[in-house]
């Protein structure tokens, strides 16, 4: 649940900031929510411990010949402090990066930056080797199933 919520909660914040900018709020604004919602993502990993949050399986994600295989999504005690450094990342690149606004493009910049750093998370979030392989190649055009 957690989890899902940090994903759904920065990915909501980068489409209410395109939705802000599309109708003419000021950039200093949109970038006050970036700067919550990340602080916030951050706090939450920090404070919660990862015994406590639950792991996401999505059943039957692929199959490999006849055999089905699992999503598998979770925090533990190896990945968590390296989760806590992409937010920390994310929060520094924000933090540092209002110095230097150029309009539209820095907006771009902060959305483009959010999705990098959550889909990055994602791929470090998996259980195993098999979740890897299906977070990278499940819509690969190019790459056999």
């Amino acid at each position: 649940m957690v989890i899902t919520g940090i994903i759904l909660l920065l990915l909501t914040a980068s489409a209410v900031s395109l939705f802000l900018r599309y109708k003419g709020v000021r950039l200093a604004y949109i970038w006050l929510v970036f700067i919550l919602v990340t602080l916030i993502v951050w706090l939450l990993l920090f404070i919660i411990q990862p015994d406590k949050i639950s792991p996401i399986v999505v059943k039957n994600w692929i199959k490999i010949g006849s055999t089905p295989v699992d999503l598998t999504l979770e925090i533990n005690s190896l990945n968590w402090p390296i989760s806590v450094s992409y937010f920390s990342i994310l929060l520094s690149y924000l933090l540092t990066s209002i110095v230097r606004l150029r309009g539209n493009k820095s907006l771009y910049a902060w959305v483009e930056m959010t999705v990098l750093v959550v889909s990055g998370w994602l791929v470090l979030l998996a259980g195993d080797y098999w979740s890897i392989s299906s977070l990278t190649k499940r819509h690969c055009p190019f790459c056999s199933a």
